[in-house]
């Protein structure tokens, strides 16, 4: 009924601007679930923070820090979902992993970065890659 509806409509997930403004990107939500976000196409490349927010309480429940970087997506094999860039998972200094990724839409070469949570970025490699592939990688 009308209290489970008013339950329903306490949470909201936001993602910040570069201006230190916060944009809804949907509302409504009860206390747990998922939504799908499309990063919009005219989303500037950058460092943004991804929030839940019980609009009830004025508390922010989690807040996470995404990239947005071209449109260059990341490829996880089924077997492989737990693992970083994907999971977030750790890897281990000397290891080597391979690296896929897609470009949809993107005109040219692309550039293999590793960020770090500060914002900083350093090349994978020396030269330019092709707009999708592979990369084997040793961490250093």
């Amino acid at each position: 009924g009308d209290a489970h509806r008013a339950h329903d409509t306490t949470f909201m997930i936001e993602v910040s601007s570069k201006h230190g403004f916060w944009r809804q990107i949907c509302g409504g939500l009860s206390d747990e679930g998922s939504h799908e976000w499309r990063v919009p196409r005219r989303q500037h490349q950058g460092t943004y923070l991804l929030r839940v927010r019980n609009l009830s309480a004025q508390v922010v429940s989690q807040t996470v820090s995404i990239t947005v970087r071209d449109e260059v997506a990341f490829e996880c094999p089924a077997e492989g979902r737990g693992e970083g860039p994907c999971g977030g998972h750790f890897w281990s200094a000397g290891e080597i992993r391979t690296v896929r990724w897609a470009c949809h839409g993107c005109v040219g070469k692309v550039q293999l970065c590793v960020g770090s949570q500060s914002g900083s970025w350093d090349a994978l490699c020396e030269s330019e890659l092709e707009g999708g592939g592979g990369f084997a990688w040793e961490l250093p």
